[in-house]
Formats: C-alpha cells, structure tokens, sequence
C-alpha cells in the first residue's frame, strides 16, 4: 500500500534547507549536466520511484519535448546513484540537497 501524504510542518533549518517541511513537502535542487540549477518540492512519504518519475517529468516540461526513448538516465547525490526502488525519499534524502541528473 502507498503511504498517504505527509501534511507536516518542521523547521529544519531554514527554509529550503535540511529538515524544512511544508505541508511535507521538501525541496531538493535539481542539477542537469553543466546546465542551471532547479528544484522541486516532494513530499516526504513518497518513494525514491515516484522521486525518479517526478523529476524526469520536470526535466521534459522544461525542455517542452518527449525524452527519446533510447536515452537513459542516471539520478545521483554525493556521486552515489539513486535507486529506482519502492524506498521512502526520506530514506535518502532530508530536505535541501541536490540531485544531478545525467
């Protein structure tokens, strides 16, 4: 069974940093390549799968095109791959650390 949403509010320590939730949400910076840096609020009960889904969709409404199918992808933080598994985000992340997608 999928986790509900988690609604609750933390500190942390500070806004967009670790352990600040809204509603909780968290944000984590998005970096592709060499390009500009981006971010996105999750919701701290999701999974690292719907992580993966939900960035890979921010990545092709921001370049307003399909992702070629032959393309792959890798998600990383701390030079360590993120897995695609049914593992909760908080399992990896806290709040206010950045991914690189390449």
């Amino acid at each position: 069974t999928r986790p509900e949403n988690s609604t609750r509010n933390a500190r942390g320590e500070g806004w967009h940093k670790k352990g600040y939730r809204d509603h909780g949400c968290m944000w984590l910076n998005v970096r592709r390549g060499s390009g500009p840096t981006r971010g996105i609020d999750v919701n701290e009960n999701i999974t690292l799968a719907r992580l993966w889904n939900s960035v890979l969709r921010s990545v092709q409404m921001e370049d307003d095109f399909p992702i070629p199918e032959d393309w792959t992808f890798g998600l990383f933080s701390n030079r360590t791959a993120i897995p695609l598994t049914n593992d909760l985000v908080t399992s990896v992340f806290d709040g206010g650390e950045t991914i690189y997608v390449k």
